[in-house]
């Protein structure tokens, strides 16, 4: 008997032991696995199983090493991915045997192809590589967003995974050329709530310390990894009350707090040009580094038990942004210059054609080439010519003035950046845009003493 018990002791030792063994082997892998296209890494093989624009049906990624390659991670669904693609196509044309730029899509031949029937930008796309069907384990935890581009250097190695902002002339030389690639990378699917757990404060993230007798904070920290923005937690309370925000600009704190980016909002002005650093560069190639150095963190938490109102959260905020940034912000009512929206004449040539119960809809044109939207309010066409007009450039106020109450639908075969040319592109519907002064409200951004 006791030889039998110890004999059934021994046997339970050891599946105990196997056990803890495979569990630690599963970790590991999972660890290995969770994120396995990284920097540095060298890119497993893939097999492309269906391409397009390519002589052959199929073709493996070890096809292409021995020089550069440019993944473009791209869906059906994805508008940003379609106008991108003409750029790409650009890129491969001017750096032909130089570097090869495959767009590797997400959805299957019947997809594709259902799409390029409706969209004028897939029928133009013909000396650039398409593979289809990438739904390999590989991308699942990958990117939450698309499009996503995989830089891989002739060796096969990854060197950045970062988003199409960064598909440069100048960037694709120097990566050509063998040089350092300085992008803000982009973050793994989930891997901003996995390193910065929205429940746990960033100060805990940075310092690996305890929080919990700290009953009150407010701090700003710089970018923190990955490229991803995120307006993250307003918690009114009783539990964990506060605010959370990660990779934001001061346009886009000064935005949050004022609703810069609705209908009615105040004009924001610099006062002196020292602070119009806080802008958008104009040149694509600046773009990232400005970004690096002119993005924040901000965390608020104030003490449980109680609950709060949002404006006196914004409040806070605000306080802490003037602080911070050294500046002094003055909501005024003053006479200033403003963009006005009207109606040359009385002819009616906007009407949407959509029944009134119809959603907006928007479709592009084609990379740097317009947008149309359809069924869309007056006011909404006024809010995107402001935001077309203030990107990266001193923002710009566009005030509806037309008095038009039915929905419209709108063509512009360019983007909305340039004065002269959205002003040409509404004239033909019979609208103007003029500037002139008017009495509004005004954020006031000046430099505290």
């Amino acid at each position: 008997m006791k030889i039998y018990i110890r004999k059934l002791a021994k046997r339970i030792t050891y599946l105990i032991g196997l056990i803890l063994i495979l569990g630690m082997v599963n970790a590991f892998a999972q660890n290995q696995t969770e994120f396995p296209l990284r920097i540095g890494a060298r890119m497993p093989e893939i097999i492309f199983h269906t391409m397009v624009n390519y002589p052959g049906n199929s073709a493996k990624l070890s096809d292409f090493i021995g020089r550069p390659v440019i993944l473009d991670l791209w869906h059906v669904q994805c508008s940003a991915c379609i106008q991108g693609m003409p750029h790409m196509q650009e890129l491969q044309d001017r750096f032909k045997g130089k570097i090869q730029i495959i767009g590797f899509g997400l959805n299957n031949l019947y997809d594709y192809k259902k799409l390029k029937k409706t969209s004028s930008i897939l029928k133009t796309i013909t000396s650039l590589p398409l593979a289809l069907q990438a739904d390999t384990p590989l991308f699942k935890n990958l990117v939450g967003t698309y499009p996503t581009h995989i830089w891989i250097d002739k060796d096969g190695v990854i060197k950045a995974i970062t988003n199409p902002m960064n598909a440069t002339e100048r960037n694709i030389q120097e990566f050509i050329d063998g040089k350092t690639l300085n992008f803000i990378m982009d973050k793994p699917k989930n891997a901003m709530d996995k390193y910065y757990p929205i429940d746990t404060s960033l100060l805990v993230q940075g310092n690996g310390g305890s929080f919990k007798k700290v009953l009150y904070n407010s701090l700003f920290t710089g970018r923190v990894e990955y490229s991803e923005s995120s307006l993250g937690k307003l918690n009114l309370g009783p539990e964990n009350p506060g605010i959370r925000r990660i990779n934001l600009t001061l346009i886009d704190f000064l935005g949050y707090y004022w609703g810069l980016y609705h209908e009615n909002h105040p004009k924001l002005i610099f006062e002196t040009e020292d602070l119009k650093k806080y802008l958008v560069p104009k040149n694509d190639d600046e773009y990232d580094q400005w970004l690096q150095q002119n993005s924040y963190c901000y965390e608020l938490n104030l003490p449980e038990g109680r609950k709060y109102n949002e404006d006196y959260l914004r409040q806070c905020l605000r306080q802490d942004v003037q602080r911070f940034f050294r500046i002094n912000i003055e909501v005024v009512k003053q006479l200033t210059k403003c963009l006005i929206l009207y109606r040359i004449d009385s002819i009616d040539r906007i009407k949407t054609k959509e029944r009134s119960n119809s959603v907006e809809n928007f479709k592009s044109n084609g990379f740097n080439k317009g947008t149309s939207y359809i069924n869309f309010p007056m006011g909404k066409i006024a809010n995107l010519i402001e935001g077309g007009l203030s990107w990266r450039q001193e923002p710009v106020k566009v005030i509806d003035e037309t008095n038009y109450t039915n929905n419209v639908d709108l063509e512009f075969d360019s983007k909305l950046n340039d004065f002269n040319i959205v002003r040409a592109q509404l004239k033909k519907y019979g609208l103007g845009l003029k500037e002139e002064q008017r009495v509004i409200d005004c954020i006031m951004i000046s430099k505290a003493e």
